[in-house]
Order: structure tokens, then C-alpha cells, then sequence
């Protein structure tokens, strides 16, 4: 740890030691309330304590309480995540139905608060690995969130078709994790510098898809669970200097907030923010392709499978989203329409040449 505490030289001294004091100390976890399912009253009786900046966010201890494994849970009344994931929610709050994409979205921390906020919208929560896509998606299940489809797809597989398109666009980069210390004491054994600089141009890529795929006026909200530099402000400085019409904006302010080198980049470290692990923000302006497939015995199974999915549309999200306007419902029921289309186009797309006796 002393290793990677030297490479922060943002940080003064006093802030050094106080950083190292804090992550020996137990780990903060979180919860946001499923309003859907539940109302505050089913949390009377926990060890929880509100956030003071989101009433559905509530922070607790896991010495002190097993929320996991909790019937609560089972049905879907919350979800768990690290308190700071919540930060995304709290920035992005939007009254109008905007497209947003979750570039690798699993576990499903930011998704999750996103679309519990912001109903309206559509959230496409990708996650290139196929295993923590298929964990996101029970998730999204369990909670009952309609307006959340779940993919898994190469980030840079949405150019094809969705360049300047997202409104909205959430990247929590791959990163070193420095910020999950105290949480998991293998990421401490397993963190280096030479892993921080083989990051660099993983990172430096998805910000370039991201900008593609953002639509012009949208926001990205970049973010990474580590304390360095090198992944955060330097990355978002390399983007900005290649496009200079991307300019951080405002988060609003909390209690722990450490501003980073650049301006409204912020850095939240256990040993100030105490609602969470450590994170680094700066906001700027069916699973039905092809894929491999193995048995509970671990071999691969190549017949059966072989369709080109199913998109559904919620017609009473259309019908409630219209607010009883016959011209509006039309109008958003064709936009649904034109979205699924795109949909399928892309597994048709995938699926282009593939032979029936090799298909899944």
C-alpha cells in the first residue's frame, strides 16, 4: 500500500496519513430504495443511517447489519451498493426521457440508482463479460426495472450504429483499484504501478468511444474506483486537449469532496468522504446475439439456440408516459418502434454469415 500512497502526489502529507488511517477501518456499504416496491417504513428496525444528500440512500456497516441476506432483498425493496455510485444519480436527475448508456455497467451500482431516478429514461447497461451481464440482469429483474435493458456487447460495437446518439453516457472505467483496499484485500495484493500504466490506453480508448457516442449538448460522467492521477484527471485532460469542446461541469457539493487537479474533478477519499470506498468523478458536458455457451458440465453447447431474439415494448410505459395525449402516445409509441428496430438490426447484424450447424 505504502507503494501506491507515494505515487499520490496530489495528496498533501497530513492527507497521506489520514488516507492510510482509513483504510484499515471497516468498510461503509449502502443501499438505494426501490420506491417501486417499498416505502422507508420496511427499513424501521435496521442499524441505517439516511444520506444527507439523497432521502432514498442509506448507509450502514456490514459488522453491524446483513442486508444481503434479508427477504427485503430477495424481493427486490433495494439494492446494495457502494454509497459513492450513487453520485451519478444525484447529478443526473433529468425530467426529460433521455437515452442513456451505462458503457460497462456491472455490477450495476450506477444503473441501478440511475434508473430508480430517472424512470423516464432508457438505460442500455452494457457489460462486455457475458457472466457480469447475466449477474445485472437478475438484478435489474429482482428490482423490476422496465426501463433498463441489459447487454453484452465490445464497448466500441455501438460505433456501427449509435454515434452522436446517447444523451447521456456513464463510464466507469477498468482501473488499477486502489479505491477498493479496505474492501477487498486481494485488490491491495494484486495492485502495481506497471497494472496503473498497462490501464492507461484501455481507459484512453473507451473515452474516445464515448465521445463518439455522444450526442451533441449530452453529459459524460467518467469515473474510476482509483486514487491516481494517471487514471483520472490526466485521462480526462488527454480527452479535452483532443476535444476541446468537452468541459467538466459542476457536481453539487458535498461534505468530503477532495477537488482534483482539474477544476470540478473530485476524488472520494475514504478518509474524507465517509460515505464510501474511494471513487474519482468528472462529469462531462435480451441479450440474444451470438455468443458462447457452456452446460452445468462445463461443455459447450451448439444446438437449440440459434434465434435472433425478442424486443418487446411496454405499452403501459408508453400509455403512462403519454399522460393520456392520443398524439403523444403515437408519437412515443413510434419512437419505441424505431428503437426496437435498431435493436434487432444489430443482432441481425451479428448474426450475418453465421452457419446453422455451428449456431447456438
Amino acid at each position: 500500500m505504502k507503494e501506491m500512497i507515494d505515487y499520490l502526489n496530489y495528496l498533501t502529507a497530513e492527507d497521506k496519513n489520514e488516507l492510510v488511517k482509513s483504510l484499515s477501518l471497516p468498510s461503509k456499504k449502502g443501499l438505494v430504495l426501490n420506491t417501486r416496491r417499498a416505502s422507508k417504513a420496511v427499513l424501521k428496525g435496521y442499524n441505517l443511517t439516511q444520506d444527507e444528500y439523497d432521502d432514498s440512500l442509506f448507509i450502514y456497516s456490514s459488522e453491524d447489519e446483513k442486508m444481503g441476506k434479508n427477504v427485503l432483498h430477495e424481493a427486490g425493496a433495494y439494492y446494495i451498493l457502494d454509497p459513492s455510485a450513487c453520485l451519478i444519480s444525484k447529478n443526473l436527475i433529468s425530467e426529460r426521457k433521455e437515452i442513456v448508456l451505462d458503457m460497462c455497467a456491472a455490477p450495476g451500482g450506477k444503473t441501478i440508482s440511475y434508473a430508480l431516478k430517472n424512470p423516464q429514461s432508457l438505460i442500455i447497461a452494457n457489460d462486455r463479460s457475458y457472466k457480469r451481464a447475466t449477474e445485472l440482469s437478475k438484478n435489474v429483474e429482482r428490482l423490476g426495472l422496465a426501463n433498463v435493458v441489459v447487454t453484452s456487447y465490445e464497448p466500441s460495437y455501438f460505433l456501427k450504429d449509435f454515434e452522436d446518439f446517447f444523451s447521456v453516457i456513464i463510464l466507469d472505467a477498468p482501473c488499477s483499484g486502489s479505491g477498493m483496499f479496505r474492501k477487498d484485500e486481494s485488490v491491495k495484493d494484486d495492485w502495481s504501478y506497471e497494472k496503473v500504466l498497462s490501464l492507461l490506453p484501455i481507459q484512453d480508448e473507451l473515452l474516445e468511444i464515448a465521445y463518439k457516442l455522444l450526442k451533441k449538448g449530452g453529459v459524460l460522467s467518467y469515473s474510476t474506483c482509483s486514487f491516481l492521477e494517471e487514471e483520472d484527471e490526466e485521462r480526462v485532460r488527454k480527452l479535452i486537449d483532443n476535444h476541446p469542446d468537452m468541459t467538466p461541469i459542476d457536481l453539487k457539493h458535498e461534505e468530503g469532496f477532495y477537488y482534483g487537479t482539474i477544476k470540478k474533478t473530485v476524488h472520494l477519499l475514504p478518509s474524507h468522504y465517509k460515505n464510501g470506498e474511494g471513487h474519482c468523478y468528472t462529469c462531462m458536458g435480451c441479450r440474444s446475439f451470438l455468443t458462447p455457451y457452456v452446460d452445468e458440465n462445463g461443455k459447450p453447447k451448439y444446438y437449440g439456440r440459434f434465434n435472433q431474439g425478442v424486443v418487446t415494448i411496454n405499452l403501459v410505459d408508453v400509455a403512462l408516459s403519454s399522460g393520456k395525449d392520443v398524439d403523444k402516445f403515437w408519437k412515443i409509441f413510434d419512437e419505441r418502434l424505431d428503437l426496437c428496430y435498431r435493436a434487432l438490426m444489430l443482432r441481425h447484424n451479428r448474426l450475418k454469415g453465421t452457419l446453422s450447424d455451428a449456431a447456438p
